[in-house]
Parts: structure tokens; C-alpha cells; sequence
């Protein structure tokens, strides 16, 4: 089962009653009926070799996170010929009913023994997670 939430800036709609505030075009962003967004919180620290693709780590509860890649493999397939193989590392978060692991995954999969010149680029960047049980 996979859970989705879609966060956007769209203009809102106007409550029946109420309050709303409008930016400086005329166009309403916030009103009283508005789920603002909130317990966001970044999961490692930029620049530092435990952040990108180093980052496993657990919170309690359901959080998601914010799509990011997290650094890439590259290397050689020497087996049935010399040809250039690459992985993208992104950062993943999965909940199993009470905590969320943020960790990795690929998409090319992992390197195995077939590829030589083996080198790994890690972003060092960090992954913001929210809290979703705000927002079920």
C-alpha cells in the first residue's frame, strides 16, 4: 500500500465565513479553512558525509518526505563487453504502522561484481520530512 499526499500554492477558495488574506496581485492564499503546512523538519545536516546517501535513520509515527536524489554510482560492465553503468540513489521513507525508515533506494539497482572503476557521489544533502498524521 502506498499513501500519497500532494502539497501545492494554489489560490483558495473563499469561505462562507470567516477570514482570508490576499497577496499583493489580489489573489486570496489563506483563509481560515486552509491546512497550512506544518511540523517539517530536515533529516541530516548539508555538507556532512552521514547526510545524502548515508541517511537511515527512524522517526515515530507516519512522516513523508520530499522527493530528493540522495547521489549516484557509476562504473564500468565489463561482462559481455565494455559498456557504462549508473545508479541514482534517492531518499525513501516507508511506514510500517508506527515508525517511518528514511533510508535509500536505486534506480538502477546495486552494482554487483560486474562493474569495475566503482565510484559513488554522495550530495551530502539533507531530506525534509512532515508529519503526516497531521494531515489524514
Amino acid at each position: 500500500m502506498a499513501y500519497v499526499y500532494f502539497f501545492t500554492i494554489f489560490e483558495q477558495p473563499l469561505p462562507d465565513w470567516g477570514i482570508a488574506i490576499w497577496d499583493e496581485q489580489g489573489v486570496c492564499i489563506l483563509t481560515n479553512e486552509t491546512r497550512v503546512l506544518t511540523d517539517v523538519q530536515a533529516v541530516g545536516t548539508n555538507g556532512s558525509d552521514s547526510a545524502g546517501f548515508s541517511i537511515n535513520t527512524t522517526l515515530p509515527g507516519k512522516f513523508g518526505i520530499v522527493p530528493s536524489i540522495s547521489g549516484l554510482a557509476t562504473g564500468v560492465i565489463l561482462d559481455g563487453g565494455t559498456r557504462p553503468w549508473s545508479s541514482q540513489y534517492f531518499f525513501s521513507a516507508v511506514f510500517n504502522g508506527g515508525t517511518t525508515q528514511i533510508g535509500q533506494a536505486t534506480t538502477g539497482g546495486t552494482a554487483g561484481s560486474g562493474v569495475s572503476n566503482l565510484a559513488y557521489h554522495n550530495m551530502k544533502n539533507s531530506v525534509y520530512a512532515l508529519n503526516l498524521a497531521n494531515y489524514d
